[in-house]
């Protein structure tokens, strides 16, 4: 009797990871598996291939700040001509990673005439990761393989970083490892199909009636806690993802405007107690100056600190503030940027 061959056990293997990162490719089963893991990147691209904008006039680039922030249709309904505006706002993320979202978005719809940049202190810690970075830019490597190499190279980025990304952007299996352990695929058939948040042009409203900052208490515990995590170990500022980004708006035609986002008073008084703050506001000056990028701090804004649900956490808006925001968001970018300066540009 012929005995079976030495590899059999390893083709067997073979086909079987092969079968898997075919099912795994499946839209539905992809698409399930990315609301399982909260990336957003997926459903914005979605959104905007959906519309297919000939020319997009507004893009804002972020953190959850903007995600949950930016009422796109508030700031369209009160800006000074008829506009069209997109939240790309990704929570967690960072300067490189927009880079490369905005640069996937020319890519396939042309330039934006106007970027509205996240200037958040904490996205300038580079000790702060996070899975979903990984996840971002595994998504854009499978979107488009050829950014592989160009991340490979990123001076961003650690060899761990690099290994991580490149792997999840190649392989499903390895992309979604965390949620193929036996006891999580249990927890998830028991669950079901996740509910999805709504987005509205890539806006993900945070409701107002669980805000936990509608005691004065609760709000100063909230904004210590908070602190503690993003600033008590503050390293160097690095600045150079930042300004890689706005060099690149600069040189392809593409003006930037630099928003900080309001913060809830009891989080700005907390800040403050940290020396990093007075580095970073002199940091945003610099970076205004020295590349002629308008700044509009709303930071403190004043009608919004008035009322405690406008606020969902220390640093996050509610529905109702992120809609109070946008439109006076809307005056002031009208206000530093003319629109005469910018739409009119053909891109």
């Amino acid at each position: 009797m012929k005995r079976p061959s030495p590899y059999l056990p390893f083709l067997i293997a073979l086909c079987i990871v092969l079968l898997a990162e075919g099912v795994i490719a499946l839209p539905a089963v992809s698409g399930w598996m990315d609301a399982q893991v909260k990336n957003v990147l997926k459903r914005k691209q979605a959104l905007v291939a959906q519309d297919n904008p000939r020319q997009m006039d507004v893009l804002a680039l972020g953190s959850s700040r903007t995600h949950n922030g930016f009422a796109a249709n508030a700031f369209e309904a009160s800006a000074e001509k008829p506009i069209n505006a997109f939240n790309m706002g990704l929570p967690t993320g960072d300067y490189y990673i927009y880079s490369l979202v905005l640069k996937d978005f020319v890519r396939q719809y042309g330039k934006p005439r106007l970027v509205m940049l996240d200037a958040s202190e904490f996205l300038f810690n580079r000790n702060l990761k996070s899975g979903y970075n990984t996840l971002y830019l595994s998504t854009l490597i499978q979107q488009n393989p050829e950014l592989a190499q160009s991340i490979w190279q990123s001076p961003f980025l650690d060899a761990e970083d690099k290994k991580e990304i490149v792997l999840s952007g190649l392989s499903g299996l390895y992309r979604y490892r965390v949620l193929l352990r036996p006891k999580t695929l249990a927890k998830m058939a028991l669950k079901g199909l996740p509910v999805k948040s709504p987005l509205y042009d890539g806006w993900e409203p945070l409701p107002d009636k669980i805000s936990i900052m509608s005691s004065e208490q609760r709000a100063i515990e909230a904004a210590e806690n908070t602190a503690r995590k993003f600033y008590q170990d503050y390293p160097a500022i690095d600045t150079q993802p930042f300004e890689a980004l706005v060099t690149y708006c600069r040189e392809s035609g593409i003006p930037v405007v630099m928003v900080r986002w309001p913060l809830h008073p009891t989080f700005v008084r907390t800040f403050e107690t940290y020396p990093i703050q007075r580095d970073y506001d002199a940091l945003l000056k610099r970076i205004a100056t020295q590349y002629d990028v308008a700044l509009v701090d709303l930071n403190t804004q004043a009608q919004l600190a008035s009322d405690g649900q406008n606020f969902r956490d220390p640093s996050h808006l509610s529905e109702s503030g992120a809609k109070t925001f946008s439109a006076i968001l809307a005056r002031q970018v009208f206000d530093k940027v003319s629109p005469n300066e910018w739409l009119s540009a053909q891109h």
